[in-house]
């Protein structure tokens, strides 16, 4: 059996990375419901977006705005992220920002080993909105939350959880694999303790693709 343990600070680094690297930026343009990137879907909740632009298309442009915090639990991994989602509007041809919705969200994570890579899923626990900026008056932003929330569920938090399927490599001995690995979180630290396998004739082919 081996051990690996990873402390919290690996992985606020990693995303730290991602976030100065301007990886963190996802546009919006398609939803399971596509009534909600038309003007017409919020006529009732910012009546001034829909009599300003009565039935055009919009995209949501989404930026995380600082560093996400990471910190391991007894639990799992929570992270608290802060981002911003700029309503823009499509209008022949012109993309027009109209407003931003900054947005708090307190989230934990789940490790899991996928081959010799660590990775995770995300959860959604909380969320708070706030109006950062407008063209368009001002929004009941307690009544925007609602769609800000199918929004996270719908497709932000998948997006992620996509992402985040990819995993990290870990250490590993050429030829063998993690077996039967267990996860340990002791604050600030995760521990990972597995058996190793080795890979076998996949392995050895990898190594000599031309021997016949």
């Amino acid at each position: 059996m081996i051990k690996v343990s990873l402390h919290e600070y690996v992985i606020q680094s990693a995303s730290l990375v991602y976030f100065n690297a301007g990886k963190m930026q996802l546009i919006i343009d398609e939803l399971p419901d596509q009534d909600i990137l038309n003007t017409a879907e919020w006529r009732f909740i910012v009546p001034q977006l829909y009599k300003q632009y009565p039935n055009n298309n919009m995209q949501l442009d989404i930026s995380v705005s600082s560093p996400p915090v990471i910190q391991v639990t007894y639990q799992d991994i929570g992270a608290t992220i802060s981002i911003d989602i700029t309503i823009d509007v499509l209008k022949g041809g012109e993309v027009i920002p109209v407003a931003c919705i900054s947005v708090d969200i307190s989230a934990s994570c789940a490790a899991e080993i996928v081959g010799n890579n660590i990775a995770g899923r995300l959860r959604l626990q909380n969320l708070s909105t706030y109006l950062k900026w407008s063209k368009i008056g001002k929004l009941r932003v307690h009544l925007i939350q609602s769609l800000m929330s199918s929004v996270l569920k719908t497709v932000i938090i998948p997006y992620l959880n996509f992402q985040l399927k990819r995993g990290v490599m870990l250490p590993y001995i050429d030829g063998f694999g993690f077996q039967n690995t267990t996860i340990l979180y002791t604050p600030p630290w995760i521990a990972l303790c597995s058996d190793v396998s080795f890979i076998g004739d996949y392995y050895l082919n990898q190594q000599s693709p031309f021997v016949s």
